[in-house]
């Protein structure tokens, strides 16, 4: 299923956030968007997912406009992982998982056996069976993602809108959360930090510079040293992987000198 975002431009406490962004994610493709702090990332997604309303533009997911759709019926088109969600309630890891079934539930029907069997698996999947009874609250932020990532996973839609989905996750973690989404099949939307992993898992790369695309395309065509350097301020370099592909190395780029002070000579001094 296709998502679509078209001239959107998002607004926030009067600042514009996001500024006429066109973006395509086509159907079974894995698009990485790569930005700086602050540049729009989260505030592009949370808009596709219906946190956030545009001042202008659309969002489309399988051609009809996400936010004209129920929250049941887009939930049932895209699933989310978000950076961390609140629990006001003391839901368990097996709880939280088994959320992602609620959008296929009629009425107040209690959880399935399939509903359960899914929300294990995904779980199991994810390598967070032994957490399931634990209280959500109380796991370490690499276990929540894990029960998160099982949680979307559990919710089976055929788009996946994944906000920094390595955040806290260890770099063994990040390749196997990576690997899960991929492999899928599944229309994907990712906010990434690391350019590494951007190379290594996504199809496409969309950059985003002061709410703006930058550039979008091929991630081996976009994510080119120069424009890596220019947006996200480091020096990198591009080194060919034994193993196939590009690996990039990056040094933080020397911040650039103050401009000199010109010195006031006193009329009492002498050369």
């Amino acid at each position: 299923m296709e998502l679509r975002i078209a001239s959107l431009h998002v607004e926030l406490g009067g600042t514009r956030i996001v500024d006429g962004v066109d973006l395509t994610v086509p159907s079974g493709c894995v698009v990485g968007l790569i930005g700086a702090n602050g540049s729009g990332k989260s505030t592009l997604l949370r808009t596709a997912y219906r946190v956030h309303r545009p001042q202008s533009g659309q969002v489309l997911v399988g051609g009809d406009d996400v936010h004209r759709l129920s929250p049941g019926e887009a939930a049932r088109r895209i699933a989310v992982m978000a950076q961390e969600i609140s629990t006001e309630f003391p839901l368990t890891a097996l709880d939280v998982a088994l959320l992602g079934r609620v959008p296929l539930q009629r009425g107040f029907g209690a959880d399935s056996p399939a509903d359960l069997e899914l929300a294990h698996a995904a779980l199991a999947e994810v390598g967070a069976s032994p957490l399931a009874k634990r209280a959500f609250p109380s796991l370490s932020g690499g276990e929540k993602q894990r029960v998160l990532l099982a949680r979307a996973l559990t919710q089976q839609a055929p788009v996946m809108i994944l906000d920094e989905p390595t955040n806290h996750a260890d770099v063994g973690f990040q390749h196997e959360l990576l690997h899960l989404v991929t492999q899928r099949g599944a229309t994907v939307l990712a906010a990434l930090h690391d350019v590494n992993l951007a190379l290594a898992y996504c199809d496409r790369a969309a950059v985003l510079h002061h709410g703006r695309i930058r550039a979008e395309g091929p991630v081996a065509q976009v994510l080119t040293t120069d424009l890596v350097d220019d947006v996200l301020r480091v020096s990198s370099r591009a080194l060919t992987d034994p193993r196939g592909g590009v690996v990039m190395s990056f040094r933080r780029t020397a911040p650039s000198p103050s401009p000199a002070i010109p010195r006031t000579t006193s009329t009492q001094e002498t050369s």
